[in-house]
């Protein structure tokens, strides 16, 4: 596996200050067998002042992460809520321009649930490279990496009235390209959407799990406007939700179409007073992520002690990076529970055995310890008979709590 080095930053070509190391961490997924020797990468995270953009400093080529991919939208329920949140949004704010037929791109469009929402008259073009996921009420499946070429062999000079990009645009090796390219299919009076993990409330709530190696960017509105003044576009609203941890979605329009509202203003304005582009407001970060680390091991540690069992919940890229960085291999947490059946019988990146919901169930464990935190409502109600029997949730992030118990941090 090769390994890139950047020296420059991603989207100014300015120097990078290293800020965080969380030290070399196995490359994300769900292998069929136990590896001695995973493949690893630096998990190296650097700062430009001059653009505000938070980005690792190593990176592999793209096949190494995304040709098999193990994430579905459409297992979770809130996520399809989510998604399909994004479509009416998206048709309430282009009602007055649709057309009779509207051309609609979701990047990244994984299993296409997000493009299941559109009404059936729409032409729905899906563009994924992951080749073991096909997209359910995809008009059209462009089965690689998005780009003008990509989309202009399928569709030549046609425009889009909607482009969406979700939970991806911090994957990209050159976000400023990507946006030019997007500028370029997109109709004049077009709308893109783009929603992805928001860098101010990573640091407020101690979210290290967002970091990981298919996340080379971490943004603030700040980065986001420097890649959008170089390619064309303005952004026009800004809203900030609780989808993946902490994300904030972004309506952009090409300059000049924008009518900017109160909320990108404020946000803008907000930003300047959290010194985003101070290491010193990365190093208390570390700090406060090194503590919980050191709580966790002695937490799950105790309870082994104690002969009682703690199985692990949903299996996740953001939950590869939690057991990647507290070292938590099968001698603390045996087994882990996921619904989707792809995973079943494979191992996470520390060797842990995945297993279905119904197994880990009938263990009886006496904890769960979840990863995918932020779907923390949907398990509950999911959990209501392992709760009845005393059963509690382990939450590691911002920092451990058990559930019941009111969310207390122990």
């Amino acid at each position: 596996m090769k390994i890139s080095k950047k020296i420059k930053c991603r989207i100014s070509g300015g120097k990078l200050i290293d800020i965080l190391n969380l030290g070399d961490l196995p490359l994300s997924s769900f292998p069929d067998k136990k590896d001695p020797t995973p493949k690893r990468l630096p998990v190296t995270v650097c700062l430009n002042p001059n653009s505000g953009l938070v980005q690792l400093r190593h990176t592999v080529d793209p096949d190494e992460m995304y040709s098999q991919y193990w994430y579905m939208s459409g297992v979770n329920d809130s996520m399809k809520l989510a998604l399909k949140s994004i479509v009416l949004s998206a048709l309430d704010r282009c009602k007055a321009t649709l057309g009779e037929k509207p051309l609609v791109v979701d990047i990244a469009s994984n299993d296409g649930t997000l493009l299941s929402a559109y009404p059936s008259h729409f032409f729905r073009v899906g563009i994924d490279p992951a080749k073991n996921i096909k997209p359910k009420q995809c008009d059209l499946h462009i089965n690689t990496y998005f780009s003008k070429e990509a989309y202009q062999k399928h569709l030549g000079e046609k425009k889009a009235d909607i482009v969406t990009s979700i939970s991806m645009f911090y994957d990209l090796e050159n976000p400023v390209q990507f946006a030019k390219d997007v500028h370029n299919i997109l109709k004049d009076n077009g709308l893109w959407i783009l929603e992805h993990s928001y860098l101010p409330t990573m640091l407020e709530r101690n979210s290290f799990d967002t970091i990981c190696s298919e996340h080379l960017e971490y943004y603030s509105l700040q980065a986001m406007d420097y890649i959008f003044d170089q390619s064309g576009f303005e952004v026009e609203d800004v809203e900030l939700n609780d989808v993946n941890g902490g994300s904030f979605r972004l309506y952009v329009r090409k300059k000049g179409q924008a009518s900017v509202t109160d909320n990108v203003i404020k946000m803008r304005e907000k930003e300047k007073s959290l010194k985003l582009n101070e290491p010193a407001t990365y190093q208390q970060f570390e700090k406060r992520i090194q503590e919980n680390k050191k709580e966790i091991i002695n937490f799950l540690k105790t309870q082994k002690r104690l002969n009682k069992l703690v199985l692990g919940y949903g299996a996740s890229t953001k939950g590869n990076t939690i057991l990647s960085y507290l070292e938590i291999g099968p001698e603390l947490i045996p087994f882990i529970a996921d619904r989707n059946p792809i995973k079943h019988g494979r191992l996470t990146v520390t060797g842990i055995p995945i297993i279905s919901e119904e197994e880990a169930r009938k263990m009886n464990p006496d904890y769960f310890f979840t990863l995918p935190y932020h779907f923390m409502d949907e398990f509950l109600t999911r959990e209501k008979s392992f709760l009845s029997k005393g059963g509690k949730f382990v939450v590691p992030v911002p920092r451990l709590s058990l559930i019941p118990d009111h969310g207390r941090a122990l």
